[in-house]
């Protein structure tokens, strides 16, 4: 449910932010709870899509911005090695980064080919660039062994015929023996790893709902009895849209509380609990004005047992009157 945001800031910077020495901030990376994206100076691009075991290519363009990274290439960067993307992919980030956009084919060898099946021109407007997939445009090579068989023959003709050489003859004939290189305009470093806004943020969300289940577990009575009191609020927000719908999908539930959140007159948040609804967590405060904040993975739990908490309890009511349920449709 999450998109990456900016502002963008540096290893180093973060782990200012979160108070982190580096390795618990790589730590947090190799686990997923932090994920990185990479800034790239003025580079090529190919944007594709893949549809049915196939590639279609529909623009290429240079860009200087964010891209996201494919999570198999995250290791070497965390231990400081330089990676080439190669045949991986990710997603541009920054919509205006975006610039020379083309639709032009920019091969020599024609479709159907090894890596790419078609090319379908997208204007630049039209193109979600979200969905699309971004990876360094390839150059078109010749197979290296047939390479070096053109050079060996080059030099001897150089070796016997002192005039009148022509190296165009030693250039492939066949533009279908082309291949695509990937090797080349794919590098990153470590250096080039950035961490999003939104990923402090959804970590920051983490923290706070496993500080939260730990003092919700804690066996001392006096505990039981404040924490009780600190989640049951909301527990009891959720099961008024329970009672409205108890068919409710975790999705629309989420939705109904957005709109709690947005809405002068709300109808299910009675003791104005909530702070802030996004479409990572829900900030709310209980009435000693302590705030807290309950992700949507737990959420998704939560919501689920108190289905089933409210079908076990006797004084279970269907609906709310007929207006009320409408709402959370």
């Amino acid at each position: 449910m999450s998109d990456y945001y900016g502002p963008f800031y540096t290893i180093e910077d973060v782990q200012d932010i979160l108070n982190m020495r580096p390795s618990e901030l790589i730590h947090a990376i190799r686990k997923g709870k932090i994920t990185p994206v990479a800034y790239t100076k003025k580079r090529h691009m190919l944007l594709f899509s893949h549809r049915n075991r196939r590639n279609y290519g529909h623009a290429t363009c240079v860009y200087q911005g964010h891209i996201t990274l494919p999570g198999n290439l995250l290791p070497a960067l965390l231990d400081g090695d330089s990676i080439q993307m190669g045949e991986n992919f990710g997603a541009l980030l920054d919509p205006e980064g975006v610039l020379s956009y083309s639709t032009t084919y920019p091969f020599k060898r024609p479709t159907p080919r090894d890596w790419l099946y078609d090319w379908n021109p997208i204007n630049q407007e039209k193109l979600n660039l979200e969905a699309a997939r971004a990876t360094p445009l390839p150059y078109e090579s010749q197979p290296l062994q047939e390479h070096l068989a053109s050079l060996t023959k080059m030099f001897e003709q150089i070796q016997t015929e002192s005039t009148n050489l022509n190296t165009s003859s030693y250039l492939p004939d066949d533009i279908n023996k082309l291949e695509l290189n990937f090797h080349s305009n794919a590098n990153f470093s470590t250096e080039d790893l950035k961490i999003p806004a939104s990923e402090i943020k959804r970590y920051k969300c983490d923290c706070a709902a496993s500080l939260s289940d730990a003092l919700t577990t804690d066996n001392s009575n006096e505990h039981k009895t404040t924490t009780k009191t600190r989640t049951n609020q909301l527990h009891e927000l959720i099961k008024r849209i329970l009672i409205s719908n108890p068919d409710i999908s975790a999705k629309n539930a989420w939705r109904v509380i957005e709109e709690e959140t947005d809405s002068d007159d709300p109808l299910f948040d009675q003791e104005n609990l909530l702070l802030k609804v996004d479409s990572n967590c829900i900030e709310w405060k209980n009435k000693y004005h302590k705030e807290h904040v309950l992700t949507w993975s737990s959420f998704i739990t939560l919501l689920s047992k108190l289905k089933a908490r409210l079908k076990q309890e006797s004084d279970f009511i269907p609906e709310l009157p007929g207006d009320n349920a409408s709402k959370t449709q």
